[in-house]
């Protein structure tokens, strides 16, 4: 009896082993399906903060709303999740929410046999996974409470096309709690090259956790003109997007952008790419030896230009911005080769323009030396017009 007793009690013994080691392999799974889901979720906050994350695969059957998926061994996690980014050598199923950028359910296996066998349909219930035998590790779908996630403040831009094409960004960003670490950045994108650049500038933050940041794009001082800040990547003239980016490193705030668009050189260009004038900066960017400007086939002015005028404060004028010696800078010649471009004028008139020794001039459609124009453009056809001008005073 005792014998049959001890039987009884070793078999139970056994079961129960059994059961504990199945209990402790499923943890296993469970734990390194959380871990791939915190380096997705990871990853996929990053894709939203410069949002490029779109769609990395297939949508999930079953899935309330927008749910996608990609599975490891894909093109996609492969960019998402390239080797050394976790350390489990099994395979993976990622379900996710494009929209807000967040890791919806992970199903993780150590052969792909048993993946594959279940895939989506798989029960995430863990006692019925167990009861099953099924061998797949999950983290995450409905049993996750996600926090309500809040917007980051959105920050400002503001943009300058004077004298000097400067962009001034600026936020407060106070009601973000610091742990979080408060990020934000400039991105630059050219409308005719697709070069693109990005600044960090979260250095610029105040002890208060405001921001006002301004940065030249253009301006004729030696060395900050556009083409020698951005480089042969850029085409100097054409647009450029310049948008500022509020985000946190560990993604509790969603991220937030404003954005604007500017010509580099000028007011602006048209469809047929001639270069609208409102300033003596944008004058002076007509010359390739100053601005590298390509071919454009013309110009027109907009607005009066005088070299010797205050801007007020706001917009300061050409004398405040290049002031030199007791006046201020003159302007560079400007040679343009070519027989089709034209200069409207408009007749606005452009007053107190300083020219650089040895320029030509021309004041009003005729031949007039020293009258006041550094501006000389060699056709093969009819004499440039240029509007009404009047000598430096």
């Amino acid at each position: 009896m005792a014998v049959a007793i001890a039987a009884v009690l070793l078999g139970l013994g056994a079961v129960d082993l059994l059961a504990a080691r199945r209990e402790l392999h499923l943890t296993a799974l469970d734990e390194s399906a959380r871990d791939i889901y915190m380096a997705a979720q990871s990853a996929l906050t990053g894709l939203k903060v410069r949002g490029l994350i779109g769609g990395l695969g297939g949508a999930a059957a079953d899935a309330e709303g927008e749910i996608l998926y990609f599975e490891s061994g894909g093109p996609e996690a492969e960019a998402l999740l390239p080797p050394g980014s976790i350390l489990e050598d099994g395979h993976y199923i990622v379900e996710y929410m494009p929209g807000p950028g967040t890791v919806y359910a992970v199903l993780y296996a150590e052969d792909r046999e048993t993946l594959d066998a279940w895939g989506l349909e798989c029960p995430t219930g863990r006692r019925e996974r167990l009861g099953a035998g099924i061998e797949v590790g999950f983290y995450g779908g409905k049993e996750v409470h996600w926090p309500e996630v809040s917007p980051m403040p959105r920050p400002g831009i503001e943009v300058e096309n004077g004298e000097e094409l400067k962009v001034t960004v600026f936020g407060d960003f106070s009601s973000v709690e610091p742990s979080g670490g408060v990020r934000v950045k400039l991105t630059f994108e050219g409308a005719e090259s697709g070069g693109t650049r990005e600044l960090d500038v979260t250095r610029e933050l105040s002890g208060g956790m405001e921001l006002e940041y301004t940065a030249v794009l253009d301006s004729l001082r030696e060395g900050e003109n556009f083409y020698s800040i951005f480089g042969p990547e850029f085409t100097p003239g054409e647009d450029v997007t310049v948008r500022v980016t509020a985000y946190t490193e560990d993604g509790s705030r969603l991220p937030t952008s404003t954005a604007a668009t500017v010509n580099s050189l000028f007011a602006y260009k048209d469809e047929d790419g001639t270069a609208y004038i409102a300033c003596g900066r944008h004058l002076q960017n007509l010359s390739a030896q100053v601005s590298h400007i390509g071919g454009i086939p013309g110009a027109r002015q907009i607005c009066p230009i005088d070299f010797a005028a205050g801007g007020g404060g706001e917009r300061p004028g050409w004398a405040e911005v290049y002031p030199e010696g007791s006046g201020y800078m003159a302007l560079r010649p400007i040679e343009i080769e070519s027989g089709d471009f034209t200069y409207d004028g408009g007749g606005l008139g452009i007053r107190n323009m300083r020219e650089e020794p040895g320029a030509a001039g021309d004041s009003s459609g005729q031949s007039s030396p020293g009258a006041g124009w550094s501006l000389k453009i060699s056709t093969s056809s009819t004499p440039p017009y240029w509007g009404r001008t009047s000598p430096a005073g």
